[in-house]
């Protein structure tokens, strides 16, 4: 097959793969913001990430609309099954991390849910009062009709 046919379609794929690199630096620096918990850069590079989805799903919108996408199923270009290759493992890897990142927001999601629980527990312990009757009551009375 000659390579001026492949080479609009190597080039479509060519800019997916780089876009698939750049997901991949964006996905690992959320991991390390997530660790460190920085919640401007974790807010900036979500945004960063579904704009890459959405660049990477057009970009596949558009490999498979081109005239020669037919030829990617084919083992006619080695050039073309490597880089096809090489996206995939960017994929796989994305998705890796990706499920990591998950994971670790939802660990920090429990460990917050659980200090909060905490600290509602601990508002409500040190809260508690008692009427003129001996009933105990929560510390939203406290105070209540007095007027100095």
């Amino acid at each position: 097959m000659p390579n001026s046919i492949l080479e609009p379609i190597l080039a479509l794929l060519k800019q997916q793969l780089d876009s698939t690199i750049l997901l991949a630096k964006v996905i690992d620096d959320e991991y390390q913001a997530l660790i460190k918990r920085d919640s401007d850069s974790i807010n900036q590079l979500v945004q960063e990430k579904q704009t890459l989805l959405a660049q990477i799903e057009q970009q596949d919108s558009d490999i498979q609309q081109h005239p020669e996408s037919s030829l990617l199923t084919e083992q006619a270009d080695q050039e073309v099954q490597h880089t096809l290759s090489e996206i995939k493992k960017q994929f796989v890897a994305c998705q890796q991390q990706n499920a990591v990142n998950g994971e670790l927001i939802e660990m920090s999601l429990r460990t917050t849910q659980h200090l909060a629980s905490v600290l509602n527990q601990a508002k409500a312990a040190n809260s508690l009062t008692y009427d003129a009757k001996g009933q105990a009551r929560g510390g939203s009375l406290l105070g209540k009709g007095i007027k100095a």
